[in-house]
């Protein structure tokens, strides 16, 4: 299957690195910096890698699709109720 993933034409046309600092999008209370880094390509020092792992863009169908929106409603109303705990 051919990649979709946006190419980055300065680095020969590999796919382009994104970086996360998952301690603000995860509102993570912690000294350590963590960061998640899609297609580094070795450029990441290996002792400070702490999990290498692959994914694959999901595949959308009709049926995929039609499942979305139970899944994402089961898990607002997880969601809500641990809200409505923390506020208790």
């Amino acid at each position: 299957m051919e990649s979709i993933a946006p190419l980055d034409k300065r680095n020969g046309d590999s796919p382009v690195t994104m970086t996360y600092h998952l301690n603000r999008l995860q509102a993570l209370v912690v000294q350590e910096n963590y960061c998640l880094t899609l297609n580094a390509n070795g450029s990441i020092p290996p002792e400070k890698i702490l999990r290498k792992l692959v994914y694959n863009h999901p595949l959308y169908t009709l049926d995929a699709v039609g499942r979305q929106h139970r899944w994402s409603h089961g898990m607002r109303s997880i969601w809500m109720e641990r809200l409505r705990g923390i506020r208790s």
